[in-house]
């Protein structure tokens, strides 16, 4: 028991002179470890090469290309003391490959240097040691600039026209690339527009294999290119066909002419729009002299739209079938009666009247559709006796039956089909004679 109380009154005797041992202790060892400054390892990540005397390669008209991103360091390790260590930053370190030091399998080696503390940094090594490159001779072409319209403009407008400020961009770089490039093209969106549009696009570059492409080695004189889009206001309109000439003899023209297409979207500016109600073929442009059968012919309708305007669907021609219609002529004969018949000119004193009509008739020639329609009702037939005293040269008419003929005046529809000749019978009347008383 009394053992034990000792050891516990020796452990705790002199406490404060083994605390303030121990803080010593450990001060001197801090400051062993400050004036001693150790020397450890440090890295940092995504160092720049610097690329050095460039114009080695680019003087004698030759382009380089950085190949697996290898100018650019993912880890760059260097010895230093910890007092340098602590404040160094990672653009302290410097990474170059000069040219200069270019080597047959087109690699150049990857030089550290830390000039700020150059007596303390030590040992810089890289992830990799060279900058590895594609060498090629430069070359430079122009290609055209296509334009690729996406959506769709407001309804009853269409694209007029698109006017770039420049249609080719001239373009430079390794010769390999530069060969892959066949054209440039940018996307023009027009959707909902009603007016017009002028904005600047992005160009992009297109192999020839029809893929966009980007190189870091190709430049070119324009990276965006202003585009104007005219808008027009579209309107559909008939088109109306107009045919002349005569057929050959025993045929027709039934008057019906058609066209395909029969109407026309045009497109304008409101303005003119406005005075265009239709499109009209003239008749000049149609001739059927000599036709027998239906005739066919091919017209630009182009020709004849009006300044300004132009055919809204890009897809039509402008060229429109048209069918002129041609019929043999028929021929209808109506028997003749008193009614249709009217007798003029007889000197006075006379007393004419109509011989029988028997077998009499008129033959009218036309379409067939036209003779349907006409009717005994609708002929009217004059016999000019005057005109046809003066015609056989008969100065004083006596009594007697005389052979005249009756002209008859027929719509345009119909022509007459020979002479119709009927008698007509001249009579004196007779007088009476007074009684006389025997």
């Amino acid at each position: 028991m009394k053992s034990g109380k000792k050891l516990k009154e020796a452990l705790m005797s002199n406490w404060l002179l083994k605390l303030a041992s121990l803080l010593i202790a450990f001060t001197l060892w801090f400051v062993v470890i400050i004036v001693d400054d150790p020397v450890s390892d440090k890295s940092f990540s995504n160092i720049q090469v610097e690329l050095v005397n460039t114009e080695l390669l680019t003087d004698k008209g030759m382009m380089y290309e950085v190949l697996d991103n290898s100018d650019i360091l993912k880890r760059v390790s260097f010895d230093a003391p910890k007092t340098i260590r602590d404040v160094i930053q990672p653009g302290d370190i410097v990474a170059e490959a000069d040219f200069e030091n270019l080597t047959a399998t087109n690699t150049v080696a990857i030089t550290f240097s830390c000039p700020k503390y150059s007596a303390d940094v030590t040992n810089i090594t890289g992830n990799i040691s060279n900058v590895k490159l594609n060498i090629e001779n430069k070359k430079r072409k122009w290609v055209n600039i296509e334009t690729n319209i996406t959506g769709e403009v407001a309804d009853g407008y269409i694209i007029g026209g698109i006017v770039l400020d420049q249609n080719r961009l001239e373009i430079e770089g390794p010769e390999s690339k530069i060969n892959m490039i066949e054209r440039a093209v940018i996307d023009v969106n027009v959707a909902g527009i009603y007016s017009n549009s002028s904005s600047r696009y992005d160009v992009k570059l297109v192999s020839t294999e029809g893929e966009v492409v980007s190189y870091k080695s190709v430049s070119s004189n324009a990276d965006s290119v202003k585009v104007t889009v005219d808008i027009l206001a579209t309107k559909e309109v008939p088109v109306e066909y107009f045919a002349m000439g005569v057929p050959a003899e025993g045929y027709l023209a039934t008057g019906m002419v058609e066209g395909n297409p029969s109407t026309v979207l045009i497109a304008g500016t409101q303005s003119t729009l406005k005075n265009v109600q239709s499109i009209t073929i003239p008749a000049e442009e149609i001739n059927v002299t000599g036709a027998t059968d239906n005739f066919e012919q091919m017209v630009d309708i182009e020709k004849y739209l009006p300044n300004g305007i132009i055919f809204a669907d890009s897809n039509f021609d402008g060229n429109a079938k048209v069918v002129v219609y041609i019929e043999k002529v028929a021929e209808k004969t109506i028997p003749l009666d008193g009614d249709m018949l009217q007798i003029q000119g007889v000197p006075e004193g006379f007393i004419v009247e109509l011989a029988s009509l028997g077998g009499k008739s008129l033959k009218v020639r036309g379409l067939r559709n036209d003779l349907i329609e006409l009717k005994a009702d609708d002929l009217r037939g004059i016999i000019d006796f005057e005109a046809y005293m003066e015609e056989v040269g008969l100065e004083v008419l006596i009594e007697g039956t005389y052979s005249v003929e009756a002209q008859f005046t027929l719509d345009e529809k119909y022509t007459q089909a020979g002479d119709v000749f009927v008698d007509v019978i001249i009579s004196v009347p007779m007088v009476e004679q007074p009684l006389v008383d025997i």
